[in-house]
């Protein structure tokens, strides 16, 4: 095959179609049967007990599972087409929204600068560090999660704090290493899929922890217009 290097491994258009096929196939597959079980629990509800109507739901909530693995396999692996750089505040406005419709059950509290902002920032890389960055905080840790944002001239910094146990010497040095978990139900993409995003705007990510609690900082660089 053309896309199979000499030393047999697939070459990363090989895995890039792979990715591709096989995400869709996986999102038709979980699909076909979401709507298959809806079908057969309306068609059925008057002859099943209820713990035979509690089976169709467990289905359809694990096809939803399926479709979020996939989402985040796409996150991580896939190409993704950044959108035009937009004012920070009107970027934090944006991931606000989208966090509150995608982690609704995240109590998070905000410091942001006080001034108005003139400089610009892809609003793609602060949504995905700033819901990936909470979506980790809450698995460590269901107290409230803080979010710091501080300008340091050309550059912001995003902070997410939570009040866990901290990172172990182990942990800290693999927190962003792809597929590395130290949870059960974690597949270890978050991290990950937050520093790809931001270290392909040029930024840089760290971990800490001071008075507030443990953190996951982010720190983009910042633009004067949208275009650069």
């Amino acid at each position: 095959m053309e896309n199979i290097a000499q030393d047999g491994l697939m070459d990363a258009a090989g895995m890039e179609r792979m990715r591709r096929i096989l995400g869709h196939r996986l999102l038709n597959i979980a699909s076909g049967i979401k709507a298959a079980t809806g079908y057969l629990s309306d068609q059925l509800d008057d002859r099943m007990v209820s713990r035979e109507r509690e089976y169709f739901p467990l289905i359809q909530q694990q096809c939803d599972e399926v479709c979020f693995v996939v989402d985040r396999m796409n996150r991580l692996f896939g190409a993704v087409e950044l959108p035009e750089r937009i004012p920070l505040m009107q970027a934090l406005d944006a991931a606000l929204t989208s966090l509150r419709a995608s982690v609704p059950d995240a109590d998070v509290f905000y410091e942001f600068p006080s001034e108005e902002c003139p400089l610009f920032v892809c609003p793609l890389t602060i949504k995905v560090a700033i819901e990936e960055a909470v979506r980790n905080a809450r698995q460590v840790s269901m107290a409230s999660v803080g979010l710091v944002v501080e300008l340091h001239g050309e550059e912001c910094t995003l902070r997410v704090i939570d009040q866990g146990d901290g990172f172990c010497e182990e942990s800290a040095r693999h927190a962003f290493d792809i597929f590395f978990t130290t949870r059960a139900k974690s597949m270890g993409l978050g991290l990950s899929i937050a520093k790809k995003r931001v270290e392909e705007q040029g930024g840089r990510v760290a971990l800490g922890k001071n008075d507030d609690g443990n953190y996951v900082e982010f720190t983009l660089p910042l633009r004067e217009n949208s275009c650069e």
